[in-house]
């Protein structure tokens, strides 16, 4: 498999940032569907209490209409992020698979990368105590970072 040579540098530099580029896409995801919930909690009150809907800029049909359109956008953001995910989770897990060889190192990435699980769960799922398992996430760093760095000098 081959990665962009800007992948690989970031790989050889420091793994984490690229591995998490997932996770930051899932936090966006949750941040828009709070905005989405905020906007439905608008639209309720406007429905639920038309007397209120004020003088200017329409009657309550037309401050509903605003906010379902502003949820149907945030909804098509989120599809998008959904698509960005998919394709970093392919990477990530591809990353791992050509740079980590050790199975116990690949499972600990995969957890924390893939599945987005935090670090008491890894070690739950895995058995280990929760400092093993950060010892043994150093270690897979480290071996895709020398890995990685072996691939660019090839």
């Amino acid at each position: 498999m081959s990665f962009s040579p800007e992948i690989i540098a970031d790989l050889c530099k420091d793994p984490v940032p690229v591995l998490n580029r997932g996770y930051r896409a899932k936090e966006r995801i949750a941040d828009r569907r709070e905005r989405i919930e905020s906007w439905r909690q608008i639209a309720e009150s406007i429905t639920a209490n038309p007397e209120h809907s004020g003088g200017s800029g329409g009657g309550p049909s037309n401050k509903v209409e605003k906010c379902v359109l502003g949820i149907m956008e945030l909804e098509e953001e989120i599809l998008d992020e959904i698509e960005e995910i998919k394709s970093l989770e392919s990477e990530n897990s591809k990353i791992i698979a050509a740079f980590v060889h050790d199975p116990n190192y690949k499972r600990i990435l995969e957890l924390r990368y893939l599945s987005y699980k935090r670090w008491e769960e890894i070690a739950v799922c895995m058995g280990y105590t929760f400092r093993w398992t950060q010892t043994l996430h150093s270690r897979a760093l480290q071996e895709l970072k020398d890995n990685a760095a072996k691939d660019s000098a090839a």
